[in-house]
This record gives structure tokens, C-alpha cells and sequence, in this order.
């Protein structure tokens, strides 16, 4: 399951997303914004799970 293995990795996003984050190319940021998004509703539907 792609979430599951990501999920060990997400770390390293939030490591270093700050700096895609703040580039001064829109397409950039729209990306970095993208994957943040994505990898807090993995964190979101882990926690999910385990709560359950």
C-alpha cells in the first residue's frame, strides 16, 4: 500500500517543504502546496486508523 510505505517517509517532506513552499515560481508553490496537502491526509487517515 503506497500510503503505508510513504507514511515512513513523510517526514523528510516536512523536513523540507518550507523551501518549495516559499519559491518565488507560482508553479512551485502550487506544487509544494499539492504534496503538504497530500501527505497531511495520509497523517489524517493513519491517525484515523489507529484511533479505530
Amino acid at each position: 500500500n503506497s500510503p503505508t510505505y510513504f507514511h515512513s517517509h513523510i517526514s523528510i517532506v516536512f523536513e523540507n517543504i518550507l523551501v518549495p513552499l516559499r519559491d518565488q515560481r507560482a508553479i512551485v508553490c502550487e506544487g509544494a502546496a499539492e504534496l503538504l496537502a497530500a501527505c497531511l491526509e495520509i497523517v489524517i487517515q493513519r491517525e484515523r486508523q489507529t484511533r479505530s
